[in-house]
């Protein structure tokens, strides 16, 4: 009789298991829904890119377009790099190294180099943003570029640049990054060259 209850009670254990695995498996982990609580990190350190930011001068973030000081205007930016940290509804990341070319014109300015590209390496860059991702467009509520060493600039007036000026140059492209890493398919690590699509060049949320 006990060999009886044994084989029973092990036999019902067993569906137990198997009927928890099955309903586990088939059910997979809860995925949050809605633009709002999409999230994308990488949580170690990854390289990514290249990824091209803008290809055109009226695709150059606002921030950054028109005739700078040398008589020319950016028409392109290509960023790679390596990323840890997560884009979502709060974005914090780091790039232990960030790779940025700068194509430059100075046709419509009246300048004199005509086409050039210009690379840009930096170290430690830091950025936290807010991002608004359940409202249409999403957009940037506020961020910031803490903090960045300069690698390497061959180009002495991006040299001067990016000591002046160096964070408010930074934070329109990351800003353009980070938004199109946030609206890419949930679990997306690295960003890649497929990201989510932005609306426009404004990505700043009104009001």
């Amino acid at each position: 009789m006990n060999t009886l209850r044994r084989a029973m009670l092990t036999a019902l254990l067993l569906f137990v298991l198997v009927a928890f695995l099955c309903c586990g498996a088939r059910t997979g982990p809860r995925v949050p829904v809605g633009g709002g609580g999409i999230r994308n990190c990488c949580n170690a350190p990854t390289s990514f890119g290249p990824i091209q930011i803008a290809g055109r001068a009226d695709q150059v973030p606002n921030e950054l377009q028109g005739c700078g000081v040398h008589r020319e205007e950016i028409t392109a930016i290509v960023i790679s790099g390596m990323i840890r940290g997560c884009a979502g509804d709060t974005s914090n990341m780091s790039f232990s190294n960030l790779h940025l070319e700068f194509t430059t014109d100075g046709a419509r300015c009246g300048g004199q180099q005509g086409v050039r590209t210009s690379l840009v390496d930096l170290a430690n860059v830091d950025y936290s943003g807010r991002l608004r991702l359940a409202v249409a467009p999403p957009c940037v509520a506020d961020s910031s570029v803490a903090m960045f060493d300069i690698s390497r600039i061959d180009d002495s007036g991006y040299h001067t640049l990016f000591v002046t000026n160096g964070r408010a140059t930074l934070k329109p492209i990351l800003n353009h990054l980070v938004l199109r890493w946030a609206g890419s398919p949930p679990g997306t690590c690295p960003p890649s060259p497929g990201l989510g699509t932005t609306p426009g060049n404004t990505l700043g949320c009104p009001g």
